[in-house]
């Protein structure tokens, strides 16, 4: 026992896992994750988290393979992972959940997935190996975090993609180097590509001894075939928008760099936001919703000053709604929102549309009453 012990220990915290680690940024296409020991379309036959393997026991996980393409042989039809254990990298899988996974291969010492197995939980009790688990003879396990090791495969958005892109891989066919998507904030880049396609964007990338560019598609992406690896900095120009400041794009040695790039508008809305009673109200969230994303939360926001006035530049020439309080109220914000002009419902309320470069000002918003705190 103590000898598992000491070889727990030193997995758990005496040894450096390689990428894919976990990566909660936006998620990026198949080929930023080429440098994984094994990729593959997935589904869940087994897993043995009682909720202790967050903590103090390894979980392990075993996938059915229904599609290999890097480091997965023609024979190998179950694949076993450790979902993160230890970590705040930690990704729950479900019995009969269907998945994309970018898997690194775990270095291991023997007796390890024994020890990590059978360690004693918060309850006191042990954990069981899995069913046809020898811990005598373990089969590879490979690590698959959340974010960068997996992603579901029912319901994410256009997985498809991803999919063409990694038979590509395997067949052997030449990825391009750098993968990118211009396109007009609030709105989205991949994997969802919403709002309107900017066409004809030209996108500069330089890392001081390299420059590189392109010219974005009708759908508002781009690409370039060859570029050494490192980081780079990357800005987009396509008049009347604009780009705040640059971004940064890693290109990695195996697979490709990608970057989303937000340009914006010089739109303006301007306006106050008074309370009950007709007074200035300071510190009131201001938010812009997309109407054909309105239930999405993201968009452009501002807090209102000391004299309750506001100020929001970029918004785009769609149709969108303005609010000024809480969907949510709480002790430290209790108003309610309100829709322009004076709704609580978005179903009631109005629509604003602002033409490229327009600034409109005096837009007032009144609150309601704040809601008291009862009991």
């Amino acid at each position: 026992m103590w000898k598992h012990f000491s070889y727990f220990l030193l997995l758990a915290f005496g040894t450096v896992t390689p990428a894919p680690s976990c990566d909660c940024r936006g998620p990026q296409p198949a080929c930023v994750y080429l440098s994984a020991d094994a990729i593959f379309l997935c589904r869940v036959s087994f897993t043995n988290d009682d909720g202790s393997g967050r903590f103090a026991q390894a979980t392990l996980v075993r996938f059915d393979v229904e599609e290999g393409f890097k480091g997965v042989e023609p024979e190998v039809h179950q694949i076993w992972v450790d979902p993160g254990s230890f970590s705040t990298c930690y990704e729950e899988y479900r019995p009969g959940q269907r998945c994309l996974i970018f898997a690194t291969r775990k270095d291991q010492l023997p007796g390890d997935a024994a020890a990590m197995t059978i360690m004693r939980g918060p309850a006191g009790a042990a954990k069981p190996n899995p069913p046809g688990f020898d811990p005598a003879k373990p089969p590879p396990v490979y690590y698959a975090p959340e974010c960068a090791g997996s992603r579901p495969a029912d319901g994410f958005p256009k997985l498809d993609q991803d999919l063409a892109m990694l038979r590509a891989y395997r067949a052997g066919q030449t990825l391009p180097r750098v993968l990118g998507h211009v396109y007009l904030f609030p709105f989205r880049g991949w994997p969802d590509f919403t709002g309107p396609p900017l066409k004809g964007a030209r996108v500069m990338m330089s890392n001081g001894s390299t420059t590189l560019s392109a010219t974005t598609d009708g759908e508002g992406n781009f690409s370039v075939a060859d570029a050494p690896s490192g980081y780079y900095k990357v800005w987009a120009d396509l008049p009347p928008f604009r780009m705040d400041g640059q971004a940064v794009l890693d290109v990695r040695e195996v697979g490709c760099g990608y970057k989303d790039i937000p340009l914006r508008t010089t739109s303006t809305i301007q306006g106050v936001v008074l309370d009950h009673r007709g007074r200035p109200a300071p510190k009131i969230p201001v938010l812009v919703r997309l109407k054909d994303y309105a239930e999405k939360t993201y968009g452009l926001d501002v807090a209102t000053d000391s004299k309750g006035q506001f100020a929001i530049t970029g918004l785009p020439d769609s149709d969108v709604y303005l609010s000024a309080g809480s969907d949510y109220p709480r002790t430290d914000m209790p108003y309610r929102g309100i829709y322009y002009p004076q709704s609580r419902s978005m179903d009631t309320a109005a629509a604003l549309r602002l033409k490229p470069g327009e600034h409109r000002e005096s837009i007032g918003l009144k609150l309601d009453a704040p809601l008291e705190r009862t009991g």
